[in-house]
């Protein structure tokens, strides 16, 4: 699922409190799709705030810990959508454009998610702990062909669209 940039390492003391932040950056150029992570108690990796530019990454340790520089290229996932591409529905089935959305290892940036549907965007609600996205239709759709694009990017830049079109029938 990633690579390993920076082999991970241990930052001590464990049982003295910070009384400042520690600053680490790694020079490493064009290190896209990379972030600092901090391996934690859920024996997993845990993206934590890592400042990316063109020479380094810069990020901010408040506790002790195990830590690694890792880049990832995984693409998030886009399941269960509701209204199904290719697929017809009565205008009265189709109030919401339902999804859900899920990045194992950098998690979802749900400032990042943008939903169309005929070129007009949607606003949406995005449910963390369901990994749920729901956008209100407002307006009743018209029969005929119904284009729908959505475009989702994880907290380290990785992108994944979704476009196509259903139909809504004759009443």
């Amino acid at each position: 699922n990633y690579d390993i940039i920076v082999d991970p390492f241990s930052i001590n003391p464990s049982t003295i409190p910070y009384n400042n932040p520690l600053n680490i950056t790694y020079n490493y150029n064009n290190c896209k799709n990379c972030s600092f992570y901090k391996y934690n108690d859920k024996n997993k990796w845990k993206i934590i705030d890592s400042n990316v530019d063109n020479n380094s990454i810069t990020a901010e340790i408040n506790t002790s810990g195990t830590y690694a520089l890792l880049k990832e290229t995984n693409k998030p996932v886009i399941s269960n959508l509701k209204p199904s591409l290719n697929s017809k529905y009565n205008s009265d089935d189709i109030k919401q454009i339902v999804f859900n959305i899920e990045d194992e290892l950098s998690g979802i940036n749900p400032y990042n998610v943008n939903i169309s549907l005929n070129n007009s965007k949607l606003f949406y609600d995005y449910i963390p702990y369901r990994n749920l996205v729901l956008a209100n239709i407002y307006q009743e759709l018209e029969s005929g062909i119904q284009s729908l694009k959505i475009e989702i990017s994880d907290n380290v830049g990785n992108k994944k669209s979704v476009i196509g079109e259903f139909i809504i029938l004759d009443k």
